[in-house]
């Protein structure tokens, strides 16, 4: 068997000694002290089998040895859970974390659905058996915790989607969005912060969805992944919470906190310092853009949390201000 280049870390690692702060927000609030953990881009190999050395085996590993110590209401996944859209890959992740006994909430990515290639791409039906409660889009509540799963591979949300939003919405939880992609705020903001427009992803069309949180007084957040960033845009009606990547920099996770004074997020790595230098190094050589996000996400990591108040809405250069 192949040595590993850089050793895991324990998973015996303080969590503590690991996490960084990111937010504290006033809202969402729970009565009770409530917690889950957020999951996205994993990447899982397409095969299991040989994983097993990966530098995302390993980080995967520390985050179910994580989650078995912070006992959260649930973990929610936000897509891209394999590279090549393959079933026994997306199996043995959802296996794994369906192992732990804590309730599993995930939506889709674009490397899970495949377009064009049935004979690699992960069919929306197959994903919701394995990773979803039930068929998109659905609402989950566990706990305190009100959860909205949505799938817009398209990146674009329509009429069903919005009627879940609503529905959500009407509950006495929290309420969470979980989308992959990012919404149009947590983009301005990143070119707010000097990242080129060419080099940014559309945002999802939110169509509407927007007008929809503003109706309520709970400031839900909205979950996406897809950047391979961390990052919370707080602003007027929602907070949009981007979470970090876990197949390369700054490979980690979230853990967001909510109660009765608010909600905090924290980010977490799941590797040791030798091989998130290893993989920071390895992004910053692969295009423009990974340097750029590279560079957004030291700062992001580097910065004291996000203040709690929202965002001018005539301004997203303060949209992340810490």
């Amino acid at each position: 068997m192949r040595t590993p280049r850089v050793a895991p870390p324990s998973d015996t690692s303080p969590i503590q000694c690991r996490s960084t702060p990111l937010a504290a927000l006033p809202q969402p609030r729970t009565p009770d002290e409530r917690s889950f953990v957020v999951l996205s881009d994993v990447h899982y190999p397409a095969d299991p089998e040989r994983a097993a050395e990966t530098e995302t085996s390993w980080a995967f590993k520390t985050v179910l040895a994580d989650v078995r110590r912070l006992d959260p209401s649930m973990v929610v996944v936000l897509g891209d859970v394999t590279h090549a859209g393959r079933v026994d890959a997306l199996t043995h992740v959802a296996r794994r974390l369906k192992s732990l006994d804590w309730p599993v909430y995930g939506v889709p990515g674009n490397h899970d659905l495949v377009e064009g290639d049935p004979d690699r791409g992960v069919s929306i039906d197959e994903f919701a058996d394995l990773m979803a409660p039930e068929p998109y889009p659905y609402t989950a509540r566990t706990d305190d915790l009100s959860l909205v799963g949505a799938c817009a591979s398209n990146k674009q949300i329509d009429t069903a989607l919005r009627d879940a939003v609503v529905r959500g919405l009407t509950d006495t939880h929290a309420t969470g969005l979980a989308i992959h992609y990012p919404m149009k705020r947590t983009i301005e903001c990143l070119r707010s912060a000097g990242i080129p427009r060419t080099l940014l992803v559309t945002p999802v069309a939110d169509d509407g969805i927007a007008d929809l949180l503003a109706e309520t007084d709970r400031h839900p957040l909205v979950l996406s992944g897809h950047l391979h960033v961390p990052l919370v845009v707080r602003g007027e009606t929602h907070t949009e919470i981007t979470a970090p990547p876990l197949c390369t920099y700054p490979s980690g996770y979230l853990y967001i906190r909510t109660g009765p004074s608010g909600t905090t997020v924290e980010f977490v790595s799941a590797v040791g310092d030798a091989t998130r230098q290893l993989q920071r190094g390895r992004r910053m050589r692969r295009s423009t853009i990974e340097r750029c996000l590279v560079e957004f996400t030291d700062a992001q990591l580097t910065a004291p949390p996000a203040r709690s108040h929202p965002a001018s809405a005539s301004s997203t250069a303060s949209c992340f201000d810490r």
